[in-house]
């Protein structure tokens, strides 16, 4: 298991980058659901615009170094038994790592200051792979503080840290893909894991879909928390926001700190 960790660690780009392209070659190929080739271009671009924003500056620069210092160098974290470890120990914390990600996830949909930076994400009104690049740089920050100590809670090592990173990376892609995956597949497989069309209902439009399905790499986490809504789009689904078009690239990065509602909050349980 150290040497399976040590060759995603060391090739972690190469394997992000096949991943991303083998699924955008596959959804163009395969796709699942029509979109119009005109908008799809708009939001091609979008969403190029917004992963520049995130993944090529401030990630790199900002973000990432911030979380090596934190997980790596911070000298206070929970105590590890000299027992725990092995491949027991990896797929564990790769659990409780995935449930600290659905937790921050559920978090984004009820906490208002945290949802007006989220809610670019949702905006997308057709989800594949280059959705999981519409991630607001802001939102990133907000998340650290939840999950930064969240992790020195639990305790997981700096190596496995960066694996559940090139993993979640591969899934995230995978997950808002468009590939014509059977159908009967994705039921069955979705019962543990999450598949496409599992988490493209969280993309509904309506509120009773954007607030399920949160899960990222497990959908265990939706069934035990009883936030899992249904596995495949129903008649007359639709992706996107209630009563908003997608923005502009420029509206987008700005549109946490504008006026603009992006959610009805007096609909919420």
């Amino acid at each position: 298991m150290k040497e399976a960790v040590t060759y995603i660690i060391s090739h972690g780009i190469v394997i992000c980058a096949i991943a991303f392209i083998a699924i955008f070659a596959l959804e163009r190929i395969f796709p699942k659901h029509a979109f119009s080739p005109e908008r799809s271009k708009k939001r091609l671009f979008n969403n190029v615009i917004v992963a520049i924003s995130y993944r090529f500056i401030s990630a790199p620069i900002i973000i990432a170094p911030l979380m090596v210092y934190m997980i790596r160098d911070f000298p206070y974290r929970m105590h590890r038994p000299d027992w725990y470890t092995g491949a027991l120990a990896f797929v564990i914390d790769i659990m409780l790592l995935d449930l600290l990600n659905y937790t921050i996830h559920w978090s984004a949909h009820r906490i208002p200051v945290l949802w007006r930076f989220h809610a670019m994400h949702h905006l997308d009104e057709h989800i594949d792979s280059t959705t999981g690049f519409r991630q607001h740089f802001g939102e990133k920050f907000l998340v650290l503080a939840i999950r930064i100590p969240g992790m020195l809670l639990i305790g997981v090592p700096f190596t496995t840290v960066v694996a559940f990173e090139v993993i979640s990376f591969c899934v995230t892609t995978f997950h808002h893909c468009n590939i014509n995956i059977p159908q009967k597949l994705e039921n069955l497989l979705s019962k543990l894991f999450v598949m496409p069309s599992f988490h493209n209902i969280h993309h509904g439009r309506e509120i009773e879909y954007t607030d399920t399905n949160y899960g990222f790499i497990f959908s265990l986490w939706d069934r035990i928390f009883r936030t899992h809504s249904v596995d495949e789009r129903p008649t007359g689904f639709e992706t996107g926001l209630d009563h908003h078009k997608d923005f502009s690239a420029a509206k987008l990065i700005f549109l946490p700190f504008g006026k603009t509602p992006v959610k009805e909050w007096t609909s919420q349980n």
